[in-house]
């Protein structure tokens, strides 16, 4: 298993709105990519697949 970084989390997330961050959209995920891996990984994990199908969709 990979484990996703806090970085890694927020690219995911980044593509996966499309979109910039709003400071507390951007607190709260800098939150959540702090989490453990195992919580980290599992909401990441959900990111990346919706990035990589709006990718496939562009």
């Amino acid at each position: 298993m990979n484990i996703i970084t806090p970085e890694e989390f927020m690219e995911y997330v980044l593509r996966a709105l499309g979109r910039d961050l709003t400071e507390k959209e951007k607190s709260f995920v800098e939150h959540i990519g702090g989490q453990e891996w195992e919580q980290r990984n599992v909401i990441g994990g959900i990111f990346k697949e919706i990035a990589e199908k709006r990718k496939e969709s562009n």
